[in-house]
């Protein structure tokens, strides 16, 4: 028997693909598809680690000697034939190598097997004696500020015990209350090994959905299709109608994905989810420890977790009995991978869920234009939600024309009109967010005198003042310098800090409405895990009042005391080098927008521009939704752009840039040769967007056409007979299909 094997961390081209190994007769009964293997590779015969893909009794020709596998590694498969089957799909589909869809599929191994550590859940068991407890209860029996204690300490004079989650899940957040309790000597926390019993659902927390949802759920659950876009306007409560397909698919014993396109959203969503299915929630993102990951993939194949949130990579969770997969805002750029095996969130779904004759469901108020184009030409269903949940109404627009206040001598980064709004806000009692898409205090450092800019040494880009660490940092390739005292270039002391970023919003804040608690989330303040849950808790629990970030604070998040919302420079996607920008800024500021007014209050909000005539503003301040998107196809259609074309984009890179010229037009001249019937339109070579990261020149070519895998095969072809027949020294060569950023 001959079987096919992966090799793990495949380093280059040559060895990522699958080699024959013979198996042994004594290895014969433990060699199972889906485990891991040692073998022997290479002249020197070095031990390996591979993936057993296929066993065969037939042997094909090969141009190498065939060896025998030298052990095996797990006593079970720790991949299915689910998983090797996505595995091939990601390598046809991509492109990409074995290694890295191996590496995105499986959660961090080590060279042991992946063996279940015992469940440990914490538990909250009492120390002091029955008559102590019953002694408080009836002494603060009326006392609305220690109900938590008192509901704690009575499900414990009850049980004896009781798991924290299972307290947590009845009575909601108590760390306060259990923290005291301990401190009074009542209560104590402490670990078990525990037979995991699955939380049944509570069917009492779901909302009665109103007539438009109820419409909504009703035609998801009784469609045939294969994907749904549910299209709804922010605050709609697109939320609780997929939380009521998920109790459906549930109570029918099977497994849901829930994928978001932020980690700030997967806590406030696990909390959603937890507070109706207990247990059987879980959560997984990047900024957890191997172990955790590890422990969330065993449950999830397992079965003992139906339903599991996360990021991107969630979608290759192995989750038992697969039937619906989620994608909340699935507009946003995050659901396609930047880095190897560069797969879409979105295609690895609907491949999962056409395998296991299961559903997909879109969410989004701003979906992509593909998507929205498919629903429109009846690719896929399409549910929608027009009006807002629970009686609350759109917020009002206002738009800020900032030449204006420039001429009023303003300089300042918040308008007059928007200082006074979160001013009478704050008054109010009620809460503002304000978005600026730009981390860091000052965009640029210039000199007054001779226009001198200080750029990064190796990215020629402009270095961002950050305050805090009073330095200047490139974003794109992390470099660092101190901020000078006069101009490199003429010597001058006018050198001055321009534009702005949401450190010097929230130095302003502070500056005018500190006593009101300020906060600011963006990736500087959200690098360190936990920091992200303790800035949103903050919010939420009335300890800031006025929250400044990046586009994390555009998505999903819900909080009803939020009745302001200022954008405070709605111009910076609008220009950008990609043909997404139009589209990006709408999703954007309509996402942004509907943070307000999402309680019984109605909300406003105010947008600053340089730009009011904008046509994109313009359509997001009177809410044209369908006349942005009409019109967007209608730019698309004549371009020949997506969704009415596939893109291949190649970019190149060295330290020479003479040599990088050189090599691109070299590569260029065999698209143009190879493209003999003219069934691609080749666009470039054209330095990219931004010409030099880290030392290294950037040019790249963009290449158009329909057929998604013509364009895949043709792509791949040319830079294959390139990379034989010319010197590829010096360079890198990185390609991607459909890719979301441009840049």
């Amino acid at each position: 028997m001959f079987a096919r094997v992966i090799l793990d961390h495949a380093t280059n081209k040559a060895i990522d693909r699958m080699f024959t190994y013979k198996i042994p007769k004594d290895l014969l009964e433990k060699c199972k598809i889906g485990t891991r293997v040692k073998v022997p590779f290479g002249f020197g015969n070095r031990n390996k680690t591979g993936y057993l893909i296929e066993i065969s009794p037939k042997i094909e020709d090969v141009s190498y000697t065939i060896k025998n596998i030298i052990d095996i590694m797990d006593k079970e498969p720790i991949i299915d034939m689910e998983q090797i089957d996505l595995l091939k799909f990601l390598v046809e589909y991509y492109g990409a190598s074995y290694a890295s869809s191996i590496n995105a599929i499986l959660p961090p191994v080590s060279a042991k097997a992946i063996e279940d550590a015992k469940q440990q859940e914490t538990y909250i068991v009492r120390t002091a004696s029955s008559d102590q407890i019953c002694e408080y209860l009836d002494s603060n029996e009326s006392k609305k500020s220690k109900s938590k204690q008192l509901s704690i300490l009575a499900t414990i004079i009850t049980h004896g015990e009781a798991p924290l989650s299972e307290i947590v899940r009845s009575i909601g957040k108590c760390d306060s209350s259990i923290n005291t309790l301990i401190g009074k000597g009542f209560i104590k926390k402490i670990k078990k090994e525990v037979e995991q019993t699955k939380s049944k659902i509570l069917y009492n927390k779901f909302m009665t959905l109103n007539t438009e949802q109820k419409l909504a759920y009703d035609k998801i659950m009784a469609s045939d299709d294969l994907c749904i876009l549910l299209e709804g306007v922010t605050g709609s409560g697109k939320t609780e109608v997929f939380l009521h397909a998920i109790r459906d698919v549930v109570d029918s014993g099977k497994g849901v994905i829930v994928l978001v396109p932020e980690i700030a959203l997967t806590k406030q969503t696990q909390d959603r989810f937890i507070e109706r299915f207990g247990n059987i929630v879980a959560l997984t993102h990047s900024r957890l420890n191997a172990g955790e990951r590890k422990q969330i993939y065993l449950k999830a194949k397992e079965g003992r977790v139906q339903i599991v949130i996360g990021p991107r990579s969630a979608v290759f969770m192995p989750v038992k009995n697969l039937e619906l997969i989620i994608i909340d805002e699935e507009h946003d750029a995050s659901y396609k991978s930047e880095l190897p095996p560069k797969y879409n969130a979105i295609e690895v779904a609907i491949w999962r869920m056409s395998r296991n004759n299961g559903k997909v469901i879109l969410a989004s108020a701003t979906p992509s234009i593909e998507t929205y184009y498919k629903a429109k030409t009846n690719q896929i269903e399409y549910a929608t939600l027009t009006q807002r949940a629970g009686g609350a109404s759109m917020p009002n627009i206002e738009i800020v024309d900032m030449r204006d206040e420039l001429a009023a001598g303003n300089n300042n980064v918040i308008s007059s009109r928007l200082h006074g709004q979160i001013e009478a806000t704050l008054k109010a009692d009620k809460q503002v967010m304000l978005l600026l898409n730009r981390r860091g205090h000052s965009t640029f450092i210039s000199c007054r005198k001779c226009g001198f800019v200080m750029k990064c040494h190796h990215c020629d880009m402009p270095f961002t003042y950050h305050q805090r660490q009073n330095q200047l940092i490139c974003h794109y390739c992390m470099y660092q310098e101190e901020v000078p005292a006069i101009c490199p270039n003429c010597q001058n002391k006018h050198i001055r800090f321009f534009g702005n970023g949401t450190q010097k919003v929230e130095e302003y804040l502070n500056r005018h409405f500190e006593n009101f608690g300020i906060a600011r989330m963006d990736f500087d303040t959200t690098s360190k895990k936990g920091s992200l849950n303790e800035i949103l808790t903050a919010f939420k629990e009335r300890k800031t009042n006025v929250l400044v970030g990046t586009q994390m604070i555009s998505k999903g998040h819900d909080f009803s005391n939020v009745t302001l919302v200022g954008i405070i420079a709605a111009d910076s996607s609008l220009y950008m080098e990609d043909f997404r920008a139009n589209e990006r800024t709408y999703q954007l500021l309509t996402q942004t927008l509907g943070r307000a007014g999402r309680g019984k209050n109605k909300g406003n909000v105010i947008i600053q521009t340089y730009s009011p005539d904008n046509p994109v503003l313009y359509q997001v301040k009177l809410s044209k939704h369908k006349e942005f998107y009409e019109q967007e196809l209608d730019i698309r259609q004549v371009l020949g752009y997506p969704p009415f074309a596939h893109l291949f984009v190649v970019l190149m890179t060295a330290d020479d840039e003479q040599l990088l010229i050189e090599k691109i037009n070299m590569l260029y001249r065999y698209y143009e040769y190879y493209n003999k019937k003219k069934k691609f339109k080749i666009i470039g070579p054209v330095q990219a967007s931004i010409p030099r990261i880290a030392n290294r020149y950037r040019y790249k070519i963009t290449i158009i056409g329909e057929d998604r895998e013509l364009i895949l095969l043709y792509g791949r072809y040319c830079i294959d007979k390139f990379s034989d027949k010319e010197s590829t020294d010096f360079i890198k060569i990185s390609w991607d299909v459909d890719p979301k950023s441009m840049i």
